[in-house]
């Protein structure tokens, strides 16, 4: 077996799962998968470009809409130095905050409704104040509206 066969072989192994954009955790296990796969490929000589478009070619309805603009522009860059992203954390954080922002801040919210609803609660008012304001720093809240 060549080392190019092997190569493409292992490429279509571990392609990431497609991601339709719809859940943060959906989003996370496909980063995940996305990582392994740079990696592995990038490791073994494969292109980084090609790699970035074998990646987000994965993205299917909402996400690829957002992929799209992505693949025609690593596709017609003349070289790696072109690319949206430099390296795999780059790509990684734009992904997190275009997928990930909206699904973290109900989650937050989620979270800051179950702590005041929890009014039986055994603890200090020193954690409480402490648990709820470090929740409300991750929501687009107003002052006024965390006094509420």
């Amino acid at each position: 077996m060549t080392t190019t066969f092997a190569t493409t072989k292992l490429a279509a192994q571990l392609l990431p799962r497609t991601y339709n954009g719809e859940s943060s955790q959906d989003g996370l296990q496909f980063l995940g998968s996305a990582q392994v796969y740079y990696e592995l490929l990038t490791r073994a000589n494969v292109e980084e470009k090609l790699v970035f478009i074998a990646i987000i070619s994965q993205l299917t309805e909402g996400a690829a809409g957002w992929a799209g603009p992505f693949i025609v522009r690593i596709a017609t860059s003349p070289s790696t130095s072109h690319l949206p992203w430099k390296t795999f954390v780059e790509f990684d954080t734009e992904f997190k905050a275009h997928f990930c922002a909206a699904d973290d801040k109900q989650a937050v919210v989620a979270e800051l409704i179950k702590l005041c609803k929890n009014v039986h609660r055994i603890g200090t008012v020193k954690d409480y104040t402490t648990q709820f304001n470090a929740a409300a720093a991750r929501t687009p809240f107003s002052d006024e509206d965390k006094a509420e």
